[in-house]
């Protein structure tokens, strides 16, 4: 019998530690705000990534771009008899309000990311765990420091190919939203910061490709002196590739284009030297998100760390950016990004640089 004594004692060891995390599953809902083509596609397949690694069952309600939808879907998930143990909110279109509330009337707890209040309504609703208690947290990107650091490259590199005196033109998002407000406040501060780049127009394209090819083509045949352009994501980046061609000219050579989101085809561009630079990974925010709330409703709560984070996006340009085949974010594993499950973490990663050192790449 005793010949046996070390091989048990190790299986209980080994089965004591699996127990001692044994959590129940949880169920996590994510109202979806966006198109299913779109941008929000990508921040749903690394939630759903997450979600996988944390044991969680996740269920996404896609609203496609739809303020009434994004709202009825969440009345409907905090109503129903088999309700979720917590609720990931977006503030697109204005409709994180009502959202935010239903939840709370059913006592159901909400985690806010990517996209939060401004105006009268960061007034109105405050932080986290202030009038609405069940409002647990947030996390979003700092949107103003994406913002300038395009634009930051976009100048450096202009000055280099073009001399000192530069024109931009700047293709921004949708203006009711935290995003492109801030995108655009970065934008101004790298401009101001320069002193030598002038901003000839800012217009506001929807965040579509199809708007800001229009505008840009526009825009171009008023001032072919225009060297710069600034574009707050990929799609209106790319409808401006799409309007530089048009107008007989060669993108990343007599202008240079900036864009933000880190989609296959913008970064393609950079790759081949089409765009100057290309800001992203904030599409990880809501596997990070899924992390602090699996650990949070399993007893391990991040309030120490402050309940409103915000996290810096990465830059790629095309000096920096690996081969397609190394961007496997499938490779993170969230699991080892709780501080439930490693209780020797001093805080949370939630940095994209580190996000990027778990799959070989360093920007």
């Amino acid at each position: 019998m005793k010949r046996f004594a070390g091989p048990i004692l190790s299986f209980v060891l080994v089965f004591s530690a699996q127990a001692a995390f044994a959590v129940e599953p949880l169920k996590v809902a994510f109202v979806n705000p966006g198109h299913p083509k779109s941008f929000w596609l990508h921040v749903e397949a690394v939630m759903r990534d997450a979600a996988e690694d944390l044991g969680i069952e996740l269920a996404v309600q896609n609203a496609a771009g739809d303020h009434d939808n994004m709202i009825s879907m969440t009345t409907r998930l905090v109503s129903q008899s088999n309700r979720p143990d917590a609720i990931i909110l977006v503030n697109e279109y204005q409709a994180g309000g009502p959202m935010l509330e239903a939840a709370a009337d059913a006592d159901i707890p909400v985690f806010m990311i990517l996209s939060l209040f401004t105006g009268r309504d960061a007034d109105y609703f405050g932080e986290p765990r202030e009038s609405f208690p069940s409002w647990i947290g947030s996390l979003r990107p700092d949107h103003a420091k994406a913002g300038y650091d395009i634009a930051q490259v976009l100048i450096e590199e202009g000055h280099r190919l073009f001399g000192e005196e530069l024109k931009l033109i700047a293709i921004g998002g949708n203006i009711t939203t935290q995003a492109a407000e801030q995108r655009e406040r970065g934008l101004k501060q790298a401009i101001e910061e320069d002193g030598k780049t002038a901003l000839i127009a800012l217009h506001n394209a929807d965040w579509r490709r199809d708007f800001s090819r229009r505008y840009v083509r526009r825009l171009l045949r008023s001032d072919p002196d225009v060297r710069l352009v600034w574009a707050a994501n990929d799609d209106m980046a790319l409808g401006a590739l799409d309007a530089i061609e048009e107008a007989g000219l060669i993108p990343g050579k007599d202008i240079l284009v900036g864009g933000l989101n880190w989609s296959n085809d913008a970064l393609a561009q950079v790759r081949a030297g089409r765009m100057a630079v290309d800001v992203g990974g904030h599409f990880m925010g809501g596997g990070l998100a899924l992390v602090m709330i699996h650990d949070y409703l399993n007893g391990r709560d991040f309030v120490d760390e402050g309940v409103s984070r915000v996290f810096d996006m990465g830059v790629f340009r095309k000096e920096t950016l690996p081969p397609t085949d190394q961007l496997d974010f499938k490779a993170i594993d969230f699991r080892a990004l709780s501080r439930l499950y490693n209780p020797e973490l001093s805080h949370y990663p939630l940095d994209i640089g580190y996000l990027l050192q778990q799959i070989g790449i360093s920007e």
